[in-house]
């Protein structure tokens, strides 16, 4: 598996940063956590995971932050109100949108990763 930066994923994604936490100029990513239900992203590791969804809620969030991931990419062209913009701030977990269907997101992470 390729470990790849965050900026390396925006270019990848043509994605958007809302948010980018301190830390992620130099964190690395493996792999990537696909779902809108938070019950199944809360059985995961979410070390050296970026977290799909297009449950723009502070859900989403809370529960990246439990499993240890560090970056949100919204697909379907959502975005997030200020109170999930402001709960990333406060959880330190990088923001991202894309206009992209959360399946074209995974196939193009999967290239990405060398999966």
């Amino acid at each position: 598996m390729n470990q790849v930066s965050l900026d390396k994923l925006l270019g990848t994604l043509d994605a958007v940063s809302v948010y980018r936490a301190d830390k992620e100029s130099e964190r690395e990513y493996e792999w990537a956590i696909c779902s809108d239900l938070m019950s199944d992203v809360l059985t995961r590791d979410g070390d050296g995971a970026v977290l799909v969804t297009s449950l723009a809620s502070v859900q989403s969030l809370r529960a990246a932050d439990i499993v240890g991931v560090t970056a949100v990419i919204l697909s379907n062209g959502k975005r997030p109100d200020p109170q999930m913009l402001s709960t990333a701030r406060d959880l330190s977990v990088s923001l991202l949108t894309s206009d992209r269907p959360s399946f074209e997101i995974c196939v193009a992470l999967g290239k990405v990763f060398g999966a």
